[in-house]
């Protein structure tokens, strides 16, 4: 599967909650939402918030 390996070379991986099992399991974040029906917003919103945590320590 292709996406795994993606997934593991992005450092944070993230998958879509309609994803493939082997896609959810190799992934840093399951989003809330489907693919096509706002998981990549889920992802961006994770993001920002990851590094505004990671900034502020």
């Amino acid at each position: 599967m292709n996406d795994r390996e993606c997934i593991f070379w992005a450092g944070r991986g993230f998958a879509p909650s309609d994803a493939r099992h082997e896609a959810k399991e190799a992934a840093d974040v399951v989003t809330e939402a489907r693919g096509g029906f706002g998981a990549i917003r889920d992802a961006a919103e994770d993001i920002l918030n990851f590094n505004e945590i990671r900034e502020t320590k």
